[in-house]
Protein backbone atom coordinates (compact mmCIF):
# COMPACT_ATOMS: atom_id res chain seq x y z
CA UNK A 1 0.00 0.00 0.00
CA UNK A 2 1.21 3.49 -0.84
CA UNK A 3 0.19 6.88 0.50
CA UNK A 4 -1.67 7.39 -2.80
CA UNK A 5 -3.66 4.16 -2.24
CA UNK A 6 -4.51 5.37 1.27
CA UNK A 7 -5.69 8.74 -0.08
CA UNK A 8 -7.99 6.92 -2.54
CA UNK A 9 -9.48 4.73 0.21
CA UNK A 10 -9.96 7.69 2.57
CA UNK A 11 -11.62 9.82 -0.14
CA UNK A 12 -14.23 7.11 -0.78
CA UNK A 13 -14.79 6.46 2.94
CA UNK A 14 -15.14 10.18 3.65
CA UNK A 15 -17.99 10.34 1.14
CA UNK A 16 -19.60 7.11 2.35
CA UNK A 17 -19.41 8.13 6.02
CA UNK A 18 -20.73 11.63 5.19
CA UNK A 19 -17.65 13.29 6.70
CA UNK A 20 -15.94 16.57 5.88
CA UNK A 21 -12.38 16.84 4.63
CA UNK A 22 -11.37 17.96 8.13
CA UNK A 23 -13.05 14.97 9.83
CA UNK A 24 -11.02 12.33 8.00
CA UNK A 25 -7.58 13.04 6.59
CA UNK A 26 -5.32 10.62 4.75
CA UNK A 27 -1.88 10.69 6.29
CA UNK A 28 1.02 8.63 5.11
CA UNK A 29 2.07 5.05 4.69
CA UNK A 30 5.61 4.12 5.62
CA UNK A 31 7.22 0.76 5.19
CA UNK A 32 8.82 -0.65 8.31
CA UNK A 33 11.83 -2.91 7.94
CA UNK A 34 13.78 -5.11 10.36
CA UNK A 35 14.53 -5.09 13.21
CA UNK A 36 10.77 -4.48 13.39
CA UNK A 37 8.42 -6.91 11.75
CA UNK A 38 8.16 -5.88 8.08
CA UNK A 39 4.93 -4.06 7.42
CA UNK A 40 3.17 -0.78 6.85
CA UNK A 41 2.56 1.97 9.37
CA UNK A 42 -0.59 3.76 8.25
CA UNK A 43 -1.27 7.18 9.75
CA UNK A 44 -4.64 8.94 9.45
CA UNK A 45 -6.28 11.96 10.98
CA UNK A 46 -9.78 11.36 12.33
CA UNK A 47 -11.84 13.90 14.26
CA UNK A 48 -8.75 15.88 15.21
CA UNK A 49 -6.76 12.87 16.43
CA UNK A 50 -3.93 10.96 14.82
CA UNK A 51 -4.71 7.29 14.27
CA UNK A 52 -1.91 4.83 13.54
CA UNK A 53 -2.60 1.36 12.15
CA UNK A 54 -0.22 -1.49 11.43
CA UNK A 55 -0.48 -3.97 8.58
CA UNK A 56 2.01 -6.77 7.87
CA UNK A 57 3.83 -6.44 4.56
CA UNK A 58 2.54 -9.82 3.34
CA UNK A 59 -1.00 -8.36 3.09
CA UNK A 60 -2.15 -7.45 -0.42
CA UNK A 61 -3.22 -3.85 -1.04
CA UNK A 62 -6.88 -4.95 -1.23
CA UNK A 63 -6.53 -6.57 2.23
CA UNK A 64 -4.97 -3.42 3.69
CA UNK A 65 -7.76 -1.30 2.16
CA UNK A 66 -10.36 -3.60 3.77
CA UNK A 67 -8.55 -3.39 7.12
CA UNK A 68 -8.46 0.44 6.99
CA UNK A 69 -12.18 0.60 6.08
CA UNK A 70 -13.12 -1.78 8.90
CA UNK A 71 -11.08 0.11 11.49
CA UNK A 72 -12.46 3.48 10.41
CA UNK A 73 -16.03 2.21 10.44
CA UNK A 74 -15.56 1.19 14.07
CA UNK A 75 -14.10 4.57 14.91
CA UNK A 76 -16.95 6.44 13.24
CA UNK A 77 -19.55 4.22 14.92
CA UNK A 78 -17.96 4.50 18.37
CA UNK A 79 -16.68 8.06 18.39
CA UNK A 80 -18.83 10.06 16.06
CA UNK A 81 -22.54 9.37 15.99
CA UNK A 82 -23.18 5.93 17.42
CA UNK A 83 -25.30 5.12 14.37
CA UNK A 84 -24.37 2.88 11.46
CA UNK A 85 -22.36 4.57 8.75
CA UNK A 86 -22.52 3.85 5.95
CA UNK A 87 -26.17 2.87 6.06
CA UNK A 88 -27.25 -0.66 5.21
CA UNK A 89 -30.41 -0.02 3.18
CA UNK A 90 -33.53 -1.20 4.99
CA UNK A 91 -31.66 -2.32 8.11
CA UNK A 92 -30.56 -0.85 11.44
CA UNK A 93 -27.17 -2.60 11.38
CA UNK A 94 -24.03 -1.38 9.66
CA UNK A 95 -22.74 -3.22 6.61
CA UNK A 96 -19.65 -5.40 6.86
CA UNK A 97 -16.41 -4.95 4.96
CA UNK A 98 -15.73 -7.86 2.61
CA UNK A 99 -13.27 -8.62 -0.18
CA UNK A 100 -14.99 -9.99 -3.27
CA UNK A 101 -13.64 -10.19 -6.83
CA UNK A 102 -10.39 -8.39 -5.90
CA UNK A 103 -12.29 -5.36 -4.57
CA UNK A 104 -13.38 -4.16 -1.13
CA UNK A 105 -17.15 -3.87 -0.66
CA UNK A 106 -19.72 -2.92 1.94
CA UNK A 107 -21.92 -6.02 2.24
CA UNK A 108 -25.19 -6.52 4.11
CA UNK A 109 -24.55 -9.09 6.87
CA UNK A 110 -28.18 -10.28 6.71
CA UNK A 111 -28.51 -10.82 2.96
CA UNK A 112 -24.93 -10.88 1.68
CA UNK A 113 -25.87 -8.27 -0.93
CA UNK A 114 -23.19 -5.85 -2.07
CA UNK A 115 -24.08 -2.28 -1.13
CA UNK A 116 -21.20 -0.20 -2.44
CA UNK A 117 -17.62 -0.69 -3.53
CA UNK A 118 -14.95 0.89 -1.33
CA UNK A 119 -11.75 0.16 -3.23
CA UNK A 120 -10.70 0.42 -5.94
CA UNK A 121 -13.02 3.34 -6.49
CA UNK A 122 -15.78 3.07 -9.08
CA UNK A 123 -13.77 5.24 -11.46
CA UNK A 124 -10.76 2.88 -11.48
Amino acid sequence: MTSSDLADVVAVLRRQFLLSDADLVAGEVTEEVPPRTPGYRIVLGAFGHEIALWAPSHMAVVEVAAYVADELQGLVLDDAWGEPRPVCPGHAHPPWVRIQDEAVWWVCPATGDRIERIWPSQSD
